[in-house]
């Protein structure tokens, strides 16, 4: 096989130039993009690309858009089995921001400027913040979603053998401001309970702070998840609202399956209540009620939508004077308590559902308070031990 590299227009972009031959046998020229002004690299990938023509892998030429190459991931995610909302979440990115930018591009003819530049766009663009009802700037974290995307796809197209390289590989997407999470105070959860006291859905707030159950379990908790005999909870499924599905089940995140947590005295009151709670609603709408055995149910039994709690939640913290506060910081409030108790990473880990205590310890080792200090003046204790024990045997020597 024959094949050389060039230039365009004087440009500094290399292009493999390698002969074909067509239906009819006749010879031609297929130019092929190698997305690099480094003639070392580009080299080596046109010696990659001959080796694929002479095994019959390079893929042909052919008419293959960007959006071809999104649209044929997506559908495979589907068939691995991702979870709804991870493939809800592809789709509307690339619906809204890849697709109108980006589709229409030949797949094997887009490069990594042309992705640059359009990063850098859509950081300068808006998208309208529907809790908040105003507009604000897209974040970095949302283009190192569309990169995640756009990157995974290219690197399904490659394994497909529609494209022979991932333009994104060669392009670094912004860096995400990170943002902490939130752990409440004692006194902060206080008030927090205080501005909840006469809401329905009080004691749902109260177990996401003593739990650290996720927003999703909660509104997915059945009362056939409930033993309050043996005291436990036994996490099963999430219950999400999805666009265009509703409100959907799932499964935990759990690699086990089920996450079983130990109740308290308060927590096993705190249920009992809401039980008869429940029970005394669906007394009084008789044939309105519509029972899915959920342990908060919306007002006539059906599940709640997921939205309408975290407004709900803004609501009461506002209301207990608490800023800069998500639903989930509730989860990080009962972690980081449950690793100052001082009982070590295992009952954190479990309660939270970590797979691996490395985890907890990632996210709750700052809860550890004095301990560093402890076991920075244990080792100070042992060192000086040693050299009184050698100072002992030289005066005994001496």
């Amino acid at each position: 096989m024959r094949g050389h590299l060039a230039t365009q227009h004087g440009g500094t972009n290399w292009y493999a130039v390698i002969d074909e031959r067509d239906a009819d046998g006749k010879r031609k020229r297929r130019w092929i993009s190698l997305h690099t002004t480094s003639k070392r690299k580009a080299e080596q990938e046109l010696a990659k690309i001959l080796t694929q023509q002479a095994q019959g892998a390079l893929p042909p030429a052919g008419k293959t858009t960007v959006a071809d190459v999104i649209s044929s991931f997506i559908e495979s995610r589907k068939v691995a089995g991702r979870a709804p909302k991870t493939i809800i979440s592809y789709q509307s990115l690339a619906d809204t921001r890849l697709l109108p930018a980006l589709g229409h591009i030949p797949a094997t003819q887009l490069t990594p400027q042309q992705i640059e530049r359009f990063y850098a766009a859509q950081l300068l663009s808006e998208r309208q913040d529907h809790r908040k009802n105003a507009s604000e700037h897209l974040s970095p974290t949302t283009v190192r979603r569309m990169h995640a995307l756009l990157r995974g796809a290219f690197a399904h197209a490659m394994h497909q053998g529609t494209v022979v390289r991932n333009p994104a590989d060669a392009v670094t997407p912004p860096r995400a401001a990170k943002r902490e999470p939130v752990a409440l105070s004692a006194d902060a959860v206080a008030a927090l309970q205080d501005a909840a006291e006469g809401h329905r859905l009080a004691r749902l707030f109260h177990l996401a702070t003593t739990t650290g159950m996720r927003e999703s379990e909660l509104l997915g908790l059945r009362w056939s998840d409930v033993d309050l005999e043996a005291r436990r909870i036994f996490v099963r499924v999430q219950r999400q609202y999805l666009p265009g599905k509703g409100i959907v089940e799932r499964d935990t995140k759990e690699h086990r399956g089920t996450r079983p947590i130990d109740l308290t005295e308060d927590e096993i009151a705190l249920l009992a209540a809401q039980r008869a709670q429940v029970a005394e609603e669906g007394l009084r709408l008789g044939d309105a009620w519509r029972d899915h055995d959920l342990v908060f149910p919306s007002q006539v039994g059906t599940p709640i939508n997921q939205r309408n709690l975290l407004r709900w939640f803004d609501n009461i913290a506002e209301a207990a004077g608490i800023t800069g506060i998500r639903f989930h910081d509730l989860r990080h409030t009962a972690g980081t308590h449950l690793m100052a108790a001082g009982r070590g990473v295992i009952p954190p880990q479990h309660r939270l559902g970590h797979s691996r205590p490395s985890t907890t310890l990632d996210l709750y080792a700052h809860a550890l308070p004095g301990h560093q200090a402890e076991a920075a003046e244990a080792v100070q204790a042992t060192f000086r031990e040693a050299a009184a024990r050698r100072k002992a045997n030289r005066q005994a020597k001496g």
